[in-house]
């Protein structure tokens, strides 16, 4: 996917994802939700331990969501027993739906790397996308192999992480959020903080004592690493997308595992 210029990633993602609210509206319809929308900013209300370790004790709430307030959001708690059931129409189409989901948001992060690359003014600003769809595209990749395999099952950790995330794709695209603001940045350290918790690691930090200057650092650090390892930039190009020296860079790519000799040596980057 080519470059889109100086268009700002929630621009991007407007442009991008209308078609997808469109599936997600028709999906969410088989199940009696009207609108992919309200769902999603149902979820973005909840607190985070609900946001991404319970959401199928919440989601069967969302009938007439759109009239309640946040505070009503927050106190959802009833019982979904079976978010997608076994043998229905929707479950047959679910593995479809993330394989097409995991493309999207694949191909959005082609165009972050080339935005980010391009030396546009929002360049930073696709750097945290990119290593925000870096998350999002990892669970994407865990819910298609949980669900198209036998001895797999989707765990709801999983899929709260999941739609935790992908909410603010698709609020995002809808324009209800026009900002990498405090709890945009923070979804991704609650994401991996309930990750470690679900798969039975140390978290070692808590998101809600990073600050947003600490969120928006390792963010766009990580965001260079990935381009780093997609495109042919040098280690001098990198460093400057990163804001450090060549030798600062140098050692974040030793500390990734990042052979520095693989991009080139010269000033010559890929487009």
């Amino acid at each position: 996917m080519s470059s889109t210029g100086d268009q700002d990633p929630f621009s991007y993602l407007q442009s991008a994802w209308s078609e997808e609210i469109a599936l997600l509206d028709s999906m969410s319809s088989m199940v009696g939700i009207s609108s992919t929308v309200a769902l999603m900013r149902a979820i973005n209300a909840l607190p985070p331990e609900q946001r991404f370790t319970g959401l199928t004790s919440v989601l069967a709430e969302h009938v007439g969501i759109e009239e309640a307030d946040d505070a009503e959001l927050a106190d959802l708690s009833a019982e979904l027993p079976d978010a997608v059931p076994a043998g229905s129409e929707l479950a047959d189409r679910v593995p479809s739906v993330l394989l097409f989901l995991g493309d999207k948001t694949g191909d959005m992060e082609h165009a972050a790397v080339d935005n980010a690359v391009s030396g546009g003014e929002h360049g930073r600003d696709y750097l945290v996308l990119l290593a925000f769809l870096t998350e999002l595209s990892v669970r994407l990749s865990e819910l298609q192999q949980a669900a198209t395999s036998d001895e797999s099952d989707v765990t709801d950790g999983l899929l709260s992480e999941t739609m935790a995330l992908q909410s603010w794709v698709v609020l995002a695209a809808a324009g209800e959020v026009d900002q990498f603001d405090e709890r945009f940045l923070r979804a991704v350290f609650y994401a991996r903080y309930y990750k470690t918790i679900r798969t039975g690691e140390d978290p070692q930090f808590e998101p809600a004592e990073l600050s947003v200057e600490e969120m928006w650092r390792k963010l766009v650090i990580e965001g260079v690493l990935t381009v780093y390892r997609r495109r042919e930039i040098s280690v001098s190009r990198g460093a400057e997308l990163a804001g450090v020296s060549p030798e600062q860079f140098e050692r974040l790519l030793d500390a990734a595992g990042i052979d520095p000799k693989s991009g080139p040596a010269s000033g010559v980057e890929s487009p």
